[in-house]
């Protein structure tokens, strides 16, 4: 869609519509709609104002709306190239000693094109230390500070080795590479520059979860 298809108002209600979307990982209500225009310099007193250009944005392809709850989605094709990635909290690289944090501190924008058939299942947390410093993942290394994203739907099964993942122990998270010892026996196991840091071994009476496989590093 051309943007000179669009007049000054329409396409300010448009790029106000984005803005709040790459700010807050969300499409606005029509009232946080009407307020966003307003940096933009377009005083709208009426809601039914918003409605009207809503309504034109969607005769011209480019939102669309919900017929049953008027949910706003961008159509535009930059919006599609990019998945918005929940961050919850962050994950040790080197002992489990930070608490994991099961709320939403975030999102990151994030290509598609990195996280494959996984959009529905990617989330990231923070590294954390440097127990992860000397594996290399697609090129990369897990350092302090990256951003790492993880696959909720890998399961771990017996035969698997060296899997990157985020194991919760006791409540702490960490990242470390998973290995089957034994059919019941499986040990996590630092890859660091600091030779300091020792594997894990457990057993399924251990309090183990698995939350997912690192997919991919984010570099900060």
């Amino acid at each position: 869609m051309n943007m000179q298809e669009l007049n000054r108002k329409q396409d300010i209600v448009f790029k106000a519509l984005k803005k709040f979307y790459a700010k807050y990982g969300e499409m606005p209500s029509i009232r946080e709609l009407q307020e966003a225009v307003k940096s933009f310099g377009l005083i709208l007193k009426s809601p039914r104002s918003i409605f009207m250009y809503l309504d034109d944005l969607e005769k011209k392809g480019l939102v669309r709306r919900n017929p049953e709850t008027r949910a706003i989605e961008i159509l535009d094709a930059s919006k599609m190239m990019f998945a918005d990635v929940p961050i919850y909290g962050s994950a040790n690289c080197g002992v489990a000693n930070i608490f994991a944090e099961q709320y939403k501190q975030g999102t990151l924008k994030v290509s598609r094109g990195l996280l494959g058939n996984s959009t529905k299942n990617v989330f990231a947390v923070q590294a954390s230390g440097d127990s992860m410093n000397d594996y290399r993942l697609k090129g990369k290394n897990i350092e302090d500070g990256d951003y790492v994203l993880i696959d909720s739907n890998y399961k771990p099964a017996f035969g698997d080795s060296n899997i990157p993942v985020l194991a919760i122990l006791d409540g702490l998270a960490t990242i470390k590479l998973l290995r089957y010892l034994e059919e019941d026996k499986i040990g996590l196991f630092p890859q660091s520059k600091n030779k300091d840091f020792l594997p894990i071994y457990l057993t399924p009476e251990d309090d183990l979860i698995i939350n997912g496989k690192v997919l991919d590093v984010l570099k900060v």
